[in-house]
């Protein structure tokens, strides 16, 4: 979210905090993008909020059927010729159509913009608060058919759902630097969790985290024969508190986790992009080092468990123009997804982290072509990843509705994916895409 990383160093990634009515543009890069962004990174969705000059303020409201609510207040004010802020406050709430599905949330955002002599600072801040979000759990099929509007049976008697505290505060500063750019980014965001899972033992989940970080990347100039390049160093920590009570049908029980989690990661990447005539070669490089700690509070004695995970991830790919407005590329690369803190946790030995959960590594190659004029563009891309140690869920009969993991030989991922879009009439577009694939 305007550069700052919303995947926590584990690879876990939570978008309810997301201001979504804010958003004025995404991005999608497909494929792997472990040189470049790490653990856990088989693409990446970068999202960026509403950025104006002009002064201007709006008010949005909405209401609907099963108790639907909505409000958003936003505005954008210039404070000098090189300052400006925004700020948004927003509610949503709804009953839902199903039993026991309904949802509040609340969020304001702030954002100050200070740009002077191609020196940029920006402060975000961001708050979230949903009090409640119920769980409706699934249905089998001759469920719905009996009445669809019902919620999960298992799930109303314990009162399954959540309630999320959020907020970020993070700081972005680009400058000008020996004839290129210079970055750096701190962030920091508390999350306070409370859950009730459809089952008794440990199924009501206190969680409390502590995720902050920051990078420094140099990028060259841009327009050098030899190419542009990037450089970069970047840390991230994450620290969870997390706390299990068996759920007596909605209420807490006696305690069954008390631990705290940890997991930080240190990186160095670097990029280049050198053109070739009417190619570009693209190379990059990331050493990324893991490490996982937990410390049992739950024991008589205090015990602690460490893991240390380290891992290479190259890159390559081509772009060929073959004529002003189409080209071909191809891109090849490797990345890694260490197992998250809450899988690691979920260990059916007992305490500490599971000892047999490794890394799951793959491979993936990507060729594809693209070509747009003013009146239609059209790409497709054929794809094929290899995943190694792949982690899957499974349950024990001892433990009925508790999710464990385990890594699983080899997985393989290939298809072709195709999108265009054709400009009808002056003011009209027709897009459309199609997909074939085999997961296997």
């Amino acid at each position: 979210l305007d550069g700052i990383p919303q995947t926590t160093p584990d690879g876990q990634s939570q978008i309810d905090h997301i201001p979504l009515h804010l958003i004025q543009q995404s991005e999608v890069i497909r494929s792997t993008a472990g040189s470049r962004h790490g653990n856990a990174a088989g693409g990446v969705l970068s999202f960026f909020t509403e950025n104006t000059n002009q002064d201007q303020a709006y008010i949005r409201l909405q209401h609907g059927s099963f108790g639907l609510h909505y409000t958003d207040a936003t505005i954008h004010h210039r404070l000098s010729d090189n300052f400006k802020i925004m700020g948004s406050l927003n509610y949503h709430r709804f009953d839902g159509y199903r039993k026991h599905a309904g949802f509040e949330n609340k969020s304001a955002f702030v954002k100050l913009t200070h740009q002077k002599n191609k020196v940029l600072h920006k402060l975000s801040i961001l708050h979230f608060d949903s009090p409640y979000a119920f769980d409706s759990g699934g249905l089998t099929l001759e469920e719905v058919s009996l009445n669809p509007s019902q919620g999960r049976e298992r799930n109303i008697i314990y009162d399954a759902g959540e309630s999320v505290r959020q907020s970020q505060i993070a700081w972005h500063y680009k400058t000008p630097y020996q004839g290129g750019e210079l970055e750096t980014t701190v962030h920091f965001s508390p999350r306070d969790f409370d859950g009730k899972l459809p089952f008794e033992n440990g199924g009501i989940v206190k969680l409390e985290r502590n995720f902050y970080g920051g990078m420094i990347l140099y990028r060259t100039a841009a327009g050098d024969r030899f190419g542009q390049g990037i450089v970069g160093f970047d840390f991230q920590n994450q620290r969870d508190h997390r706390k299990r009570y068996a759920n007596r049908t909605g209420m807490k029980g006696e305690q069954t986790i008390n631990q705290i989690e940890r997991f930080s990661s240190a990186s160095g990447f670097a990029i280049w992009s050198v053109p070739v005539g009417k190619s570009v070669f693209d190379l990059g490089l990331r050493y990324d080092r893991n490490q996982v700690a937990l410390d049992d509070r739950f024991a008589l004695s205090e015990q602690n468990y460490e893991r240390q995970f380290s891992r290479w991830s190259p890159h390559i790919g081509l772009l060929w123009r073959s004529s002003p407005k189409a080209s071909w590329f191809v891109s090849l690369g490797s990345g890694f997804e260490v197992p998250a803190l809450s899988e690691l946790s979920a260990n059916p030995y007992g305490s500490g982290f599971n000892p047999d959960l490794q890394p799951m590594s793959f491979n993936s190659l990507d060729f594809g072509f693209r070509k747009q004029s003013p009146l239609y563009r059209w790409e497709a891309v054929a794809f094929y990843t290899t995943a190694t140690n792949e982690l899957i869920r499974y349950e024990l009969e001892d433990f009925p509705d508790q999710n464990f993991y385990r890594n699983l030989g080899e997985s393989t991922r290939y298809g072709i994916e195709v999108d265009g879009s054709l400009i009808a009439f002056k003011d009209h577009m027709v897009q459309g895409g199609i997909s074939f694939a085999s997961y296997q």
